[in-house]
């Protein structure tokens, strides 16, 4: 795993997330984890600030899919619009990692389908 550096934003403590980063179905997939620590934000109150390090740190962030797990174990999805400024969640439920990529990969097929 690799841990994005935790940071002060606007006077309080960053969330604290680790990511990895694949490829899978020809599309890099972000997965990042919420590590949920009492003394810093929450993944879900800093998205935009996790999304713009991302960016910084990993190259064709704003083109991957964005899979995040809260601290309750559901995966979904994270949607930066084109400047990573302002961040859409799309909740899907899933229970892994799996089932996260299979939803995906199912939307991605009816996009497809005449």
């Amino acid at each position: 795993m690799n841990f994005l550096k935790q940071s002060i934003y606007t006077g309080l403590p960053r969330a604290s997330v680790e990511y990895r980063a694949e490829l899978l179905h020809g599309k890099v997939f972000i997965f990042l984890y919420d590590l949920d620590r009492k003394d810093s934000r929450s993944l879900t109150n800093d998205a935009e600030a996790v999304i713009q390090d991302l960016v910084r740190v990993l190259p064709g962030a704003k083109s991957a899919v964005i899979i995040y797990r809260d601290p309750e174990g559901c995966f979904d999805f994270l949607i930066p619009d084109k400047d990573s400024t302002d961040v859409k969640f799309k909740c899907i439920g899933a229970l892994s990692e799996t089932g996260a990529v299979n939803w995906w990969k199912k939307r991605q097929q009816k996009k497809n389908t005449p």
